[in-house]
């Protein structure tokens, strides 16, 4: 009887977490301080009104090529609230099938989505969803 050799990474994902409307990275502390890899960008709206939820999801679509282009880090986005819906509109075509198809290292791996607004592809209207 043969086993096939399983394969493991001993390198842990990113996690990226991205707060939700009205929040601050602070929200996160309590988890954060338990965590030995994450990342968490600040939202422009969570310091003043903003014209855009693009401006969001720039911040966030950087973060996550700094990690995933730069650095062929996996990444597990964590939403909170209105995270959900600016998060899930930084993604595309950053998906770790994506990039392992096209031969490619790293890429976003999950995403929880914690009580947070979910947007169906295509139904978002002006790039969050899809």
């Amino acid at each position: 009887m043969s086993s096939s050799p399983r394969t493991t990474t001993t390198t842990k994902p990113t996690i990226l977490l991205i707060h939700g409307a009205w929040h601050t990275p602070a929200t996160w502390n309590p988890l954060r301080s338990a965590l030995d890899s994450s990342s968490y960008p600040t939202l422009p709206s969570s310091n003043s009104l903003v014209s855009s939820h693009h401006n969001d999801i720039a911040i966030i679509r950087h973060e996550l090529e700094r990690l995933i282009l730069s650095e062929s880090k996996q990444v597990i986005l964590v939403c909170h609230s209105y995270g959900g819906m600016v998060g899930s509109g930084a993604v595309t075509g950053l998906e770790a099938y994506r990039r392992k198809a096209e031969e490619k290292k790293g890429g976003v791996v999950h995403c929880l989505f914690l009580c947070a607004f979910l947007v169906p592809i295509g139904k978002g209207g002006g790039g969050y969803g899809g």
